[in-house]
């Protein structure tokens, strides 16, 4: 499965962390690794917690992995990650799995975010990290509303318009 990146940059930049977007929900490499181990000690946990899991909310990983500091150094730059997304989410409409709270017209929002944070994130100020955020926040809906969009011609092919409005498909006449 490919991750989606919307527009021609590979992903937007942030300054406190990385992120990884896959429109469709997909499990973190670990998860998956236990799941397919029948033996580990975890494996039955997992397996119930993933098969309840709805497909149709935003599934968030917020992973430390990549910070060479302590424990408490990672998880406090995850915690502040996941608290301000959450926030974020919360300000724009959604609850913390990406469901509408308000249940309109407006799609809930859906897929796998990975968010991996810098050694910036844990001295960053809480401003900054929501601006990123917000940033984020959009990058998703934006990747959505491609994604859905490009489905949508799939279905139902339309007739391509060229710049001057004619009908690009047509034969043109030689004058």
């Amino acid at each position: 499965m490919k991750k989606f990146y919307a527009g021609s940059s590979p992903s937007p930049k942030f300054n406190n962390f990385h992120i990884k977007y896959y429109p469709n929900p997909r499990l973190a490499s670990l998860t998956a690794q236990i799941i397919e181990t029948n033996s580990h000690p975890l494996h039955a946990k997992l397996k119930e917690n993933v098969s309840q899991r709805d497909s149709n909310s935003l599934w968030q990983l917020v992973s430390g992995n990549f910070l060479a500091d302590k424990k408490v150094v990672r998880n406090k730059a995850c915690r502040r990650l996941r608290q301000t997304f959450r926030e974020t989410l919360m300000a724009h409409g959604y609850d913390q799995y990406g469901k509408r709270l308000d249940r309109g017209k407006k799609r809930s929002l859906r897929g796998t975010l990975e968010i991996h944070p810098f050694k910036s994130a844990i001295l960053a100020k809480q401003d900054d990290l929501e601006m990123e955020m917000a940033r984020l926040l959009n990058f998703v809906k934006l990747a959505q509303r491609v994604q859905f969009s490009t489905k949508a011609s799939r279905a139902a092919p339309t007739q391509r318009l060229s710049s001057k409005g004619d009908h690009s498909d047509r034969p043109r006449s030689q004058e």
